[in-house]
Formats: structure tokens, C-alpha cells, sequence
């Protein structure tokens, strides 16, 4: 990859993205040496059988300019500034270029939902689990069990889905996203500040790229959105009073770039519901984390989301 042509944003708020339609004339010349129809191949015909989910997509979206590179990157030059993920910068940024950055981030994923979904048969994006009735996910989150690890591990799920979904407003809204699950355009599927990487390449500039593609497909951009808002937002803690206008630094990032997704009012409930049930399930001792323990927890996360809602675009 060519990080040079990774999506940037700067200080005004002005983005660039490149956009060609067709990024496989190498693929194309290596089938017709093999004797496929080029015809076929340039449709989206050539086969991908002997492709791991992640390398197709990566392949399909090289010439995107959105993809970051591996860690560590074979591409860097010394003295160059490192890709950095976003999470680890959001205690160490200065607010400004945090906002900058998160922008970019905005930009970054509507240049994604943009991209043409009709050139080499993308994959799907997988459905999440938790936009379905709080039995069935209960039981779909503990499908496999294979070992006592595994088992112990269902069991917390299954408790953790038990207690988020007692909740009369989640379930409504879980249903309500799952009901509207549209999937249309490119997406990433895990669209968290773990998985969004960014430089800085000058004094109000940085360069964002997006990593972690093993769920990436065609899938609904609205729950793309709504997991990069939740994704900020568990940041609250130590952002505070920041966090309200980073959260509208990311949704004019995507608007400015003519992102596709709404944030809606059941998808931001619906990603909120499945981070708890993660936090919960992955806790050893979740009583003694004050986040995880507050009964009012729903109630908050439905008045959060309709003050979050009202804001202007």
C-alpha cells in the first residue's frame, strides 16, 4: 500500500480521497495468462476460492487509499512518523489534533460506504448477533461449546445478554435494528478506535487509514456508524467535556465526505447493548466496576442517545 494516498484531513477540514473504479490490472493479466476471459475476470467473474476473507478484501480495496498497513509496516520509511491506533492516542493527543484526527476517522469511513460494491463480488458482512430476540442470541453467542473454557465463556454471555435484554427499551430497540438491518453498501464490521489508525503528516494534518478486516463486506453502513460513535463514547471517562463535540467531529467528518449512514436512535441503543454484554462477559468481577453494576445503566443509555439525537447535525 501506499500510505501517501491515505485518506487526510486538515485543520479546515478539507478531505481527499482517491476513488478509481478498478484496482486488479495485475489480477486481470495474470488470469488472461492463465487463459479466463478477461471480460469475466474485469466483471468480477475470476474466482476467489483460494483467497482468505481477508486478503479478497483487502485486494478489492487496495486502490482505495483507506487501507493501513501491517504491523510492523514493511513500507516505512526511517524517520517517518508510525500509524498509531486512534484509542492509543486519545489519551496523549492534544484535543485539537484529536479532533482533526477524528474527522479524518469520519471521512475515512464514509469513503469506505462509498466504495463501489459492483467490481469483484465482495464478500458479505456478517450480521451482528445481537439484532436478534434476547433468546436467540443468547443461545446463538453460546452455539459452539467444545470445551469447559468454552463453556464457562457461553455461560457468562448467555448471564451478560440475560441482564442487558431485561431491559424492555433494548429489546425494542434491538428489534428495531435488527428489522431495519439493510445490507447495501461496503462496511467495515468492527469500526472501533482500535481499528482506525492515524499519522501525523504535518502540523494540522494527519493521515487515517482503517486496519482489522477480517469482518469487512457488504453490510448495513447505519451499524458501521453507530459502532464508531459507541466506540468514542466508551471513551467517555477520560474524555469528559471533549467527548460531546468528538462525537460531532466524527459525524461532520462522515457528512462532509457524503457518507450514506444515519445515526439512529435504535442502532446507537443496539451497539450500546452489545459493548455491555462484551464488558460484562469479559469481566472477572464486574461488581466492582461502577460501569458495569449501575442499575439505572439503560435508563442513562436511552437518555444519553435522545440527548445525543437532538444535537444539530
Amino acid at each position: 500500500m501506499d500510505v501517501s494516498t491515505a485518506t487526510t484531513v486538515d485543520r479546515s477540514g478539507r478531505m481527499r480521497v482517491s476513488n478509481p473504479f478498478d484496482s486488479t490490472p495485475g489480477l486481470v493479466r495474470r488470469a488472461v495468462s492463465a487463459g479466463q476471459d478477461p471480460q469475466v475476470v474485469a466483471r468480477g467473474g475470476l474466482s476467489v476460492a483460494d483467497e482468505s476473507r481477508t486478503e479478497l478484501v483487502r485486494r478489492l480495496l487496495a486502490s482505495s487509499g483507506l487501507l493501513g498497513p501491517d504491523f510492523p509496516d514493511p513500507a516505512a520509511v526511517p524517520g517517518d512518523q508510525p500509524f498509531v491506533a486512534l484509542q492509543d492516542l486519545i489519551r496523549a493527543m492534544p484535543y485539537g489534533q484529536l479532533s482533526i484526527a477524528v474527522r479524518g476517522w469520519g471521512a475515512a469511513l464514509a469513503a469506505l460506504h462509498r466504495w463501489p460494491t459492483r467490481f469483484g463480488s465482495p464478500p458479505s458482512a456478517v450480521r451482528p448477533w445481537m439484532l436478534e430476540t434476547a433468546g436467540s442470541a443468547a443461545g446463538r453467542a453460546a452455539g459452539r461449546e467444545e470445551s469447559a473454557a468454552q463453556r464457562t465463556e457461553n455461560c457468562r454471555i448467555r448471564a451478560a445478554v440475560a441482564e442487558v435484554c431485561a431491559d424492555r427499551s433494548i429489546r425494542a430497540a434491538l428489534a428495531e435494528a435488527g428489522e431495519s438491518w439493510a445490507p447495501t453498501h461496503w462496511t467495515h464490521g468492527d469500526m472501533t478506535t482500535a481499528n482506525v489508525v492515524t499519522r501525523r503528516t504535518g502540523h494540522h494534518r494527519w493521515s487515517v487509514a482503517l486496519i482489522g478486516l477480517q469482518a469487512a463486506g457488504v453490510g448495513d453502513p447505519n451499524w458501521d456508524l453507530a459502532t464508531a460513535y459507541d466506540s468514542l463514547v466508551l471513551h467517555r471517562a477520560h474524555l469528559g467535556p471533549r467527548l460531546r463535540p468528538l462525537l460531532r467531529a466524527l459525524l461532520d467528518g462522515y457528512r462532509t465526505a457524503a457518507g450514506p449512514a444515519r445515526l439512529t436512535r435504535a442502532n446507537v441503543i443496539a451497539r450500546a447493548a452489545l459493548s455491555r454484554v462484551q464488558l460484562l462477559a469479559s469481566t472477572d468481577s464486574p461488581e466492582h466496576d461502577p460501569s458495569l453494576r449501575s442499575s439505572r445503566w439503560p435508563v442513562g443509555l436511552v437518555e444519553r442517545t435522545r440527548s445525543a439525537l437532538r444535537q444539530p447535525a
